[in-house]
């Protein structure tokens, strides 16, 4: 498991991370804005059924496809040979032994060997996912502008307050080694075990006296 898309929203804000609460809100939120006009506007250029880039990764499996050994075996099952190495197939429930099309949703190289050889098109069993349709339906929907704050609506209930700040003081740090040892700590401990015997000793002379 991996961080990829929360590690790119990170760098994506990574000016607007730096700037207050509300002013970071307003941030991201005009960036969106700008992103979704921008990503409708790039579908446009989209002339098949499946995004550019998917659809560029399925015509070269279906190319090196050719150079697979397959054989049938029963119903929508197949054994696909490459190299030094058999995978399993099943088209009716897009899986093959490799894993890789089960991860990411697009036939694998053995599954569009088995694919084309019952005269199908590997592209209709990519996940809806990376359809065209899919990909202009998320970005269909707009976020709206919003006011200026001058113009906001007034109401008669208090301004909303940031949190009273705390303070957190932290315990005593533990020295190292090299610390307890040196001459600036051993003369600080020293003063102190020799205030806390003359204390001790001035105590102890005023009780005898009573």
């Amino acid at each position: 498991m991996d961080n990829n898309m929360s590690e790119g929203f990170n760098t994506w804000i990574k000016e607007a991370r730096k700037m207050p609460i509300l002013t970071l809100v307003e941030t991201i939120r005009r960036q969106l804005m700008v992103r979704y006009v921008e990503r409708l506007e790039y579908s446009k250029k989209f002339k098949g059924r499946l995004c550019p880039s998917i659809s560029k990764s399925v015509e070269s499996k279906k190319v090196n496809a050719r150079t697979l050994n397959m054989i049938y075996s029963e119903g929508t099952i197949f054994e696909v040979t490459s190299v030094d190495k058999t995978f399993v197939v099943d088209i009716e429930e897009h899986t093959c032994t490799c894993r890789r099309c089960d991860l990411s949703g697009i036939p694998c190289i053995h599954g569009c060997a088995a694919i084309i050889s019952q005269k199908a098109q590997p592209e209709d069993y990519v996940n809806k996912a990376y359809t065209t349709d899919t990909f202009v339906r998320t970005y269909s929907h707009r976020i709206k502008p919003i006011l200026d704050k001058s113009l906001w609506p007034q109401t008669e209930c208090d301004p909303r307050m940031p949190p009273p700040l705390r303070m957190q003081f932290g315990g005593q740090r533990r020295l190292g080694e090299k610390e307890r040892m040196s001459p600036i700590i051993l003369s600080r401990l020293g003063s102190k075990y020799y205030y806390h015997v003359q204390t001790m000793w001035t105590i102890w002379v005023q009780c005898k006296d009573m």
